[in-house]
């Protein structure tokens, strides 16, 4: 059985005692006005993505899935509602001249409408731009960049991605970019993803960013496929634009759980190959969630959310590969690493409902249930003071971890198994 992630213990602490009070007196003396939200212009947020795109996660996020707030066609904010908290996926669609402004007039749409906001991933372009008193800014995750038109793994750094390369190619494995979208290529991937998804742990979901899709927004999207010496479909590669960086996120990454070790590896150095060749100018493998590679100076003082989000690292790690997530990744040589960060905008309650906004990013609905609550809230918030018995409840027992290599990106096989 998994055990309780620390940040759950926090909120279920937030929503007891005082805290109910406090938001009842809250909801009682304060008027509630009606929330209004515009039918979005579809033509006009894809244009926007296309001229500000700078996060990674710019196409993970639909009009008909989440909401867009339009300010004009200045700027455009996609999200959705959790709870009473709107997250926003990645950071808001403006030119860097209007960014700030455009973030702050979201910001008080959503405190008219009496609701947190949470941006996340965010860039540090992003966090930079909106620092200050107005926000809590932390660190939660890193990202590996290529430089396309300049790299060229070698040397020692490169000797594993070399043998999962020869091992794919004397396998028989080859790597065809897909030109057009047909239905039997959807049928093949169909069946690939079946297979993927029946091979991950029971009880294991992720939520709306990590979501599995890979024909979302297929039209700007660039397709590699990976096929045995029958030519049968053994593993795909997904890459998303980032129009604002003429770059490329690589989004999906799946291999089928019998292809040849080195299938994952051949997929990445031939799309990555491939982009180089069209002219793009760099990619991303995509987030590894709380990592601390990287610097870091802008993130906020504060002990409180702080220590929210360290607890959610420390406790993933059963359900979670974040390691083996980040030697994969490394394994490609990246030219470097870009830290990204949740910005919230300050209200009652923030470090709580920021941790269960990020539980819900990861998990979507299906967050772990809350035992011992209010026994558990001086243990959370202060480790110091736990008995030695307590702690060893939160000691994982014995897991199995999954092969780096299956541990593709966040939306695949990066969890471990319960020995």
């Amino acid at each position: 059985m998994f055990h309780l992630l620390a940040v759950s213990e926090v909120l279920a602490c937030a929503s007891a005692g005082a805290s109910t009070a406090y938001l009842t007196w809250r909801r009682a003396t304060q008027r509630r006005w009606p929330t209004i939200f515009a039918q979005p212009d579809h033509g006009d947020l894809a244009e926007m993505k296309s001229l500000y795109g700078y996060n990674e996660h710019t196409y993970v996020l639909d009009a008909d899935q989440g909401r867009v707030w339009n300010d004009k066609g200045r700027g455009a904010v996609c999200y959705v509602e959790r709870g009473n908290v709107w997250l926003v996926t990645g950071e808001p669609l403006a030119a860097d001249g209007d960014l700030q402004e455009i973030t702050r007039k979201f910001v008080s749409h959503a405190r008219e409408n009496r609701r947190l906001v949470v941006f996340l991933p965010t860039s540090e372009r992003f966090a930079r731009a909106v620092a200050g008193k107005h926000y809590r800014i932390h660190k939660i995750a890193s990202s590996p960049y290529f430089d396309l038109q300049k790299w060229n793994p070698k040397g020692n750094s490169a000797k594993g991605l070399r043998l999962g390369l020869n091992r794919a190619r004397k396998a028989g494995i080859t790597v065809e970019r897909v030109s057009e979208i047909t239905p039997g290529f959807k049928r093949e991937v169909a069946a690939l993803c079946e297979r993927w998804l029946g091979g991950r742990p029971a009880g294991v979901s992720f939520g709306w960013l990590f979501r599995l899709a890979p024909f979302q927004n297929a039209d700007a999207k660039r397709y590699f496929a990976a096929r045995n010496a029958d030519g049968e479909l053994v593993g795909l590669l997904a890459a998303s634009p980032i129009p604002a960086r003429d770059g490329w996120y690589l989004e999906d990454v799946l291999r089928s759980a019998d292809a040849p070790t080195g299938t994952a590896d051949l997929l990445v150095f031939e799309a990555l190959r491939g982009l180089a060749a069209d002219g793009a100018q760099l990619a991303t493998l995509g987030t590894v969630p709380l990592s601390e590679i990287g610097t870091d100076d802008i993130t906020s003082k504060g002990y409180l959310l702080g220590r929210v989000l360290d607890l959610t690292r420390q406790n993933l790690k059963p359900i979670y590969n974040i390691e083996g997530l980040r030697c994969f990744k490394s394994k490609f040589v990246p030219s470097w690493w870009e830290s990204e960060y949740v910005v919230v905008s300050k209200g009652y309650l923030s470090a709580p409902r920021t941790g269960i906004a990020v539980l819900r990013v990861i998990f979507g609905d299906g967050i772990p249930g809350i035992p011992q609550i209010l026994a558990s809230l001086s243990s959370a918030v202060r480790p110091g003071r736990r008995h030695a018995d307590d702690r060893k409840t939160l000691t994982p027992q014995v897991f199995q971890v999954i092969p780096a290599e299956n541990s593709l990106n966040q939306k695949s096989h990066a969890v471990v198994k319960v020995r």
